[in-house]
């Protein structure tokens, strides 16, 4: 039982890394495919596109925080 748990947690862990790989990926290659995506999850909590778009612009400005 504990070494399925251990692969579980190792299997997540590996592909929440990969996953944030792709992200940065994504960020550096397609910026404007990935400022629309961030704008659509704000979106989805109720923000309006207005609304969202100055925390896109400055999340933009500084990727790395």
């Amino acid at each position: 039982m504990g070494l399925g748990g251990y692969l579980a947690a190792k299997g997540d862990a590996e592909h929440y890394q990969l996953e944030v790989a792709r992200e940065w990926r994504e960020v550096r290659e397609v910026p404007e495919e990935e400022a629309h995506e961030v704008s659509e999850v704000f979106e989805s909590y109720g923000l309006s596109e207005q609304e969202a778009a100055p925390v896109v612009t400055a999340l933009r400005r500084r990727p790395q925080d």
